[in-house]
């Protein structure tokens, strides 16, 4: 080291210097000179409580300084990481509740000392007051489909046929719709249902995704049949299209059918 300790030895003074742990004696020229040996010195895993500065060598000055250990990103405090709570761990230490996944911090208020959570509060999510879309992929993401009255599809009774459908990328969607039957003024309609489901021209089985209507014969004079499709849960890993289909029994005449379908993505 350039910087070493020199000591100079007079002849009146003990020609003899022993080293201790981490410090080497060496004799030029009638000169003690004492190193420090950072190799002697042992290796800790963190910086122990209490302790506010380290020793360092400057090889920009060739000196030794005092460093604090808050520039080393903490000041003395220690990690733990165990499934339960470390017995006489010093005031600010940290622990990691490794079952959990929670970081706690070893806090002393002057009365009482405690492991406290160190999880910062849930960020408050406010909504848009843009009038804008959410970006595809992420939560709030909206699509819908329309087929209007003037693009109506012609049914057949007793079909099932396609309305409308979307096509969603993969992710957790909840999807509703709406469908209308517009009959011929002295059509009549026993039966009209909707649903969604992955499989075209197919309504499916499954509770809460199709609405279905019986009645007697019964002539609307062109006024339209309904069915509304509660909100159903699409949690899909592939992109998917979720089809709207139609199925209506009736007579005399003609009838045909339009709607909406809509999806929010919720994760």
């Amino acid at each position: 080291m350039s910087d070493a300790i020199k000591l100079k030895v007079l002849p009146k003074f003990p020609a003899k210097l022993t080293g201790r742990a981490g410090i080497d004696v060496t004799k030029q020229n009638g000169e003690f000179l004492l190193d420090l040996d950072f190799a002697d010195f042992p290796v800790i895993a963190s910086v122990p409580a209490g302790t506010t500065y380290a020793l360092i060598f400057d090889p920009a000055t060739g000196k030794y300084a005092q460093l604090p250990v808050a520039l080393f990103g903490g000041s003395g405090s220690t990690v733990y990481v165990s499934d339960t709570p470390p017995v006489g761990a010093a005031d600010s230490s940290l622990w990691f509740e490794s079952d959990s996944g929670r970081l706690f911090v070893r806090m002393n208020d002057g009365t009482s000392t405690q492991w406290v959570s160190a999880a910062a509060a849930a960020p408050s999510m406010k909504g848009t007051v843009a009038g804008d879309n959410a970006a595809a992929g992420d939560i709030g993401e909206y699509v819908e489909s329309v087929t209007t009255i003037g693009s109506a599809v012609s049914m057949t009774t007793g079909t099932q046929r396609n309305i409308t459908s979307i096509t969603l990328s993969p992710g957790d969607w909840d999807v509703t719709a709406m469908a209308f039957h517009a009959p011929a003024a002295t059509t009549t309609v026993t039966r009209y249902a909707a649903g969604l489901n992955v499989t075209s021209g197919v309504i499916g089985g499954n509770v809460g995704s199709y609405s279905d209507f019986y009645q007697a014969a019964l002539a609307s004079g062109g006024g339209t049949f309904n069915n509304v499709v509660l909100p159903n849960r699409f949690n899909i890993t592939a992109t998917t299209t979720i089809y709207l289909v139609g199925l209506v029994n009736f007579a005399v005449s003609t009838l045909s059918s339009y709607g909406i379908v809509r999806a929010r993505r919720m994760r």
